[in-house]
Protein backbone atom coordinates (compact mmCIF):
# COMPACT_ATOMS: atom_id res chain seq x y z
CA UNK A 1 0.00 0.00 0.00
CA UNK A 2 1.48 3.44 -1.01
CA UNK A 3 1.49 6.39 1.86
CA UNK A 4 -1.28 8.45 -0.19
CA UNK A 5 -3.66 5.73 -0.30
CA UNK A 6 -7.13 5.68 0.86
CA UNK A 7 -8.85 2.59 1.10
CA UNK A 8 -12.08 1.31 2.66
CA UNK A 9 -11.67 -1.78 4.58
CA UNK A 10 -13.52 -4.48 6.68
CA UNK A 11 -12.18 -5.10 10.14
CA UNK A 12 -13.99 -7.27 13.00
CA UNK A 13 -15.75 -4.95 15.19
CA UNK A 14 -14.83 -7.43 18.27
CA UNK A 15 -10.99 -7.56 17.24
CA UNK A 16 -10.82 -3.78 16.57
CA UNK A 17 -12.06 -2.40 20.33
CA UNK A 18 -10.15 -6.00 21.71
CA UNK A 19 -6.88 -4.49 23.51
CA UNK A 20 -4.89 -7.73 22.97
CA UNK A 21 -5.14 -7.11 18.85
CA UNK A 22 -2.72 -4.68 17.48
CA UNK A 23 0.47 -5.66 16.98
CA UNK A 24 3.20 -7.82 15.06
CA UNK A 25 2.78 -10.76 17.14
CA UNK A 26 -1.33 -10.83 17.48
CA UNK A 27 -2.39 -8.32 14.55
CA UNK A 28 -6.25 -7.15 13.56
CA UNK A 29 -7.16 -9.25 10.40
CA UNK A 30 -7.93 -6.37 8.03
CA UNK A 31 -10.06 -7.43 4.38
CA UNK A 32 -9.47 -4.73 1.89
CA UNK A 33 -12.86 -3.32 0.56
CA UNK A 34 -12.29 -0.67 -2.34
CA UNK A 35 -9.41 1.93 -2.96
CA UNK A 36 -11.14 5.23 -2.69
CA UNK A 37 -8.03 6.83 -3.64
CA UNK A 38 -4.17 7.55 -4.42
CA UNK A 39 -3.65 4.32 -6.33
CA UNK A 40 -1.28 5.24 -9.35
CA UNK A 41 -1.27 2.04 -10.89
CA UNK A 42 -1.87 2.78 -14.35
CA UNK A 43 1.23 5.46 -13.66
CA UNK A 44 3.36 1.65 -12.67
CA UNK A 45 2.34 -0.31 -15.53
CA UNK A 46 3.07 2.52 -18.03
CA UNK A 47 6.47 2.66 -16.10
CA UNK A 48 6.62 -1.31 -16.53
CA UNK A 49 6.06 -1.26 -19.73
CA UNK A 50 8.76 1.40 -20.88
CA UNK A 51 11.39 -0.30 -18.64
CA UNK A 52 10.38 -3.44 -20.82
CA UNK A 53 11.05 -1.68 -23.86
CA UNK A 54 14.02 -0.33 -22.86
CA UNK A 55 15.76 -3.42 -21.31
CA UNK A 56 13.97 -6.88 -22.90
CA UNK A 57 15.96 -9.23 -21.16
CA UNK A 58 14.55 -7.37 -18.01
CA UNK A 59 11.72 -9.32 -16.55
CA UNK A 60 9.88 -6.11 -16.11
CA UNK A 61 6.52 -7.33 -16.94
CA UNK A 62 5.74 -9.68 -14.02
CA UNK A 63 5.41 -6.52 -12.48
CA UNK A 64 2.69 -6.02 -14.57
CA UNK A 65 -1.25 -5.93 -13.42
CA UNK A 66 -3.60 -6.63 -15.53
CA UNK A 67 -6.45 -4.50 -16.24
CA UNK A 68 -8.83 -7.27 -14.42
CA UNK A 69 -6.89 -7.32 -11.50
CA UNK A 70 -6.56 -3.65 -11.12
CA UNK A 71 -10.40 -3.42 -11.30
CA UNK A 72 -10.83 -6.62 -8.80
CA UNK A 73 -8.14 -4.30 -5.97
CA UNK A 74 -10.14 -1.27 -6.53
CA UNK A 75 -13.09 -2.88 -5.34
CA UNK A 76 -13.29 -5.92 -4.14
CA UNK A 77 -16.37 -8.50 -4.54
CA UNK A 78 -17.65 -9.83 -1.04
CA UNK A 79 -17.83 -12.95 -2.15
CA UNK A 80 -13.74 -12.78 -2.60
CA UNK A 81 -13.50 -11.32 1.39
CA UNK A 82 -15.91 -14.18 1.79
CA UNK A 83 -13.24 -16.55 1.04
CA UNK A 84 -10.51 -14.83 2.57
CA UNK A 85 -12.41 -14.50 5.90
CA UNK A 86 -12.86 -17.96 5.91
CA UNK A 87 -9.80 -18.96 5.49
CA UNK A 88 -8.73 -16.51 7.91
CA UNK A 89 -11.29 -18.16 11.04
CA UNK A 90 -10.67 -21.78 9.72
CA UNK A 91 -6.65 -22.01 9.14
CA UNK A 92 -5.43 -18.62 11.05
CA UNK A 93 -7.66 -18.23 14.16
CA UNK A 94 -6.64 -20.48 17.14
CA UNK A 95 -9.49 -22.15 18.19
CA UNK A 96 -9.45 -20.86 21.60
CA UNK A 97 -9.21 -17.33 20.43
CA UNK A 98 -12.44 -17.99 18.14
CA UNK A 99 -14.26 -20.05 21.25
CA UNK A 100 -13.12 -16.28 23.03
CA UNK A 101 -14.36 -13.86 20.25
CA UNK A 102 -17.38 -15.75 19.51
CA UNK A 103 -18.91 -17.65 22.38
CA UNK A 104 -22.06 -15.30 22.55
Amino acid sequence: MRGNMVISAYVNRIQWRDKSYGSKAKPVPVFLHRIISGDDIERRNAETWKQDRLHPDGQFLQHYLPPAAVKRMRTTPDSINKKYAGYYLRYMLPEDEFERLYEK
